[in-house]
């Protein structure tokens, strides 16, 4: 078993309780102190902002692109990708903390919206 959790005791009929929790986290709720409510919210940012940015992106490429085949679409999803890090420090947001999970995220989210929605532009053959 990994040293970051400990085993709580569970008592007879207690239902289906956890039996895992990490340690120092014993008895405390997630709202119980403000960290746990900036690290929702940081992550609420930038799920939107990277949702955002995508679709723009993709919308974007559906009116200035000339088809699937120009390259103009993914040098949208190239800007849409680089200038979040930017907007994140203007916002407040501390992107010393980011690793290469929270890039690797930022970066297939914004892939993720902008693909779906020129995929659907262009299926649908609209002109914007």
């Amino acid at each position: 078993m990994d040293d970051r959790f400990a085993v709580l005791a569970v008592g007879a009929g207690a239902g289906n309780e956890l039996l895992f929790r990490p340690r120092g986290r014993i008895g405390r709720m997630a709202t119980e102190s403000a960290e746990g409510w900036d690290d929702h919210l940081r992550g609420l940012t930038v799920t939107t902002l990277a949702s955002l940015l995508g679709l723009g992106a993709g919308v974007g490429a559906s009116a200035l692109a000339t088809g699937p085949g120009d390259r103009l679409g993914l040098y949208l999803l190239g800007a849409a990708i680089l200038v979040q890090i930017p907007v994140y420090m203007a916002l407040g947001i501390d992107v010393d903390d980011f690793g290469a999970k929270e890039y690797l995220y930022i970066a297939f989210i914004t892939f993720s919206l902008w693909f779906v929605s020129w995929g659907i532009l262009l299926t649908a053959g609209t002109t914007l």
